[in-house]
């Protein structure tokens, strides 16, 4: 989900800086209004130089400068970084944002990116645990027992979310099939 919420803020940024226009303070794409109603992210994490991915995409890169060997570029391809390259504050466009932060997640492998100077409408909240606490990438019974922990921020993003007016099908017709 830390990925997940820097690519969630990257499609946002080129969204409407790239596939819209501006028009006064409007978005428009074709005839279209194009509003971000609300932004949830889950410990939205920019690039460190302490990621795995990195180390392993140096060290095959630094090896190929001295053994040429054909198969180092297979290697960086397949184990190289695995980040978004997005660094930037969430666009000013969007109207209510919540960001759920790890408040105990070890930041030299995992450096938060913030909302930027927060607005009217955007909150930024520590959450107790670690990056899968908040995000929900424990399965039950695995590692330790806060696998649960992870209820508490959906639910709260998820209540976020409805105040925002954001639309939910209701439960009792997601099982239901198009006639």
């Amino acid at each position: 989900a830390d990925l997940g919420a820097a690519l969630a803020r990257r499609f946002i940024d080129e969204l409407l800086e790239t596939l819209c226009t501006k028009v006064g303070s409007e978005y428009r794409y074709e005839d279209s209004k194009v509003e971000v109603i609300f932004a949830g992210l889950f410990d939205c994490t920019r690039r460190s130089s302490l990621d795995m991915g990195d180390t392993v995409a140096t060290v095959s890169d630094g090896a190929g400068l001295v053994a040429r060997h054909p198969v180092v570029g297979m290697i960086t391809t397949a184990f190289g970084a695995k980040v978004i390259a997005f660094d930037k504050p969430l666009h000013p466009a969007v109207k209510s944002a919540l960001h759920l932060i790890a408040a105990h997640e070890r930041r030299e492998y995992r450096p938060l990116l913030p909302l930027g100077p927060l607005r009217s409408g955007w909150r930024e909240v520590l959450c107790p645990g670690i990056s899968e606490d908040v995000t929900g990438g424990l399965l039950p019974n695995e590692q330790r027992p806060s696998a649960e922990l992870c209820r508490v921020p959906l639910r709260q993003m998820y209540e976020t979310a409805r105040r925002a007016q954001v639309p939910f099908p209701n439960f009792k017709t997601l099982n239901e099939k198009d006639p």
